[in-house]
């Protein structure tokens, strides 16, 4: 591991990449009080509650854990592509589909089991890879809802478009950085942006951190555009 990477508290922190103040682009800055109140709103948006009580339902059953049954895997592929709006059906003219992805998520369930109980960032890079396109975004959240819904722990931070282009107003990194992890299917390097975000903004001591902060990024990025 490079001598610049250290684990503190849990946290995957690069000290190359130091805190911005997002408030000189209009944004607002990230304090353990705003990231509740976020928290907060998104929880009582009614779309969210919706779809969010689906997915509690269906991967809170104990039954539905394992990525071991084909027609359990292919239910939660479509349920959480349905309300993430990942789209995975637009792939269907490059060779990729819910079944065949299924297949192969099933073929390899044993192992990736383990690895998203454990937190490892290699379930991400692995699903990411198992079709002929790239499903980064997608894996990031197979693995996250997995991780959070089924095991009630908070390894793992979601990628979409909008938190990745948020971030760089919190954290001195490139966009184009950023976007090269996805390109790259590179979840290890990902996650060390997301952790050294927390770390610099002091966040570490808050439950759940890193879905609360996949959430706040998301909505200040939201908020902004709707000033």
């Amino acid at each position: 591991m490079p001598k610049n990477y250290i684990f503190k508290d849990s946290l995957l922190i690069n000290h190359e990449w130091t805190r911005k103040n997002p408030e000189d682009n209009g944004y607002r800055a990230a304090t353990p009080n705003l990231i509740d109140e976020v928290e907060d709103s998104v929880q009582r948006d009614p779309k969210y509650k919706k779809y969010g009580k689906e997915l509690d339902l269906y991967l809170g059953a104990e039954k539905h854990h394992a990525n071991k049954v084909r027609d359990i895997v292919i239910h939660k592929i479509l349920l959480i592509d349905y309300t993430n709006s990942t789209n995975l059906k637009m792939y269907g003219k490059k060779g990729s589909s819910v079944f065949s992805l299924a297949d192969k998520i099933v073929a390899h369930g044993a192992e990736l089991d383990q690895m998203i109980h454990d937190g490892h960032p290699e379930a991400v890079e692995m699903i990411a890879g198992f079709e002929t396109v790239n499903l980064f975004s997608f894996a990031t959240k197979y693995c996250c809802y997995h991780n959070t819904i089924c095991y009630g722990r908070d390894d793992y931070s979601i990628y979409d478009n909008i938190v990745a282009k948020t971030i760089p107003f919190y954290l001195n990194v490139r966009s184009t950085y950023i976007s090269g992890c996805r390109n790259t299917r590179n979840y290890l390097e990902y996650k060390r942006i997301i952790d050294t975000l927390i770390a610099v903004h002091e966040l570490q001591d808050i439950p759940n951190i890193r879905r609360k902060i996949d959430h706040f990024l998301w909505y200040q990025d939201k908020q902004k555009d709707n000033e």
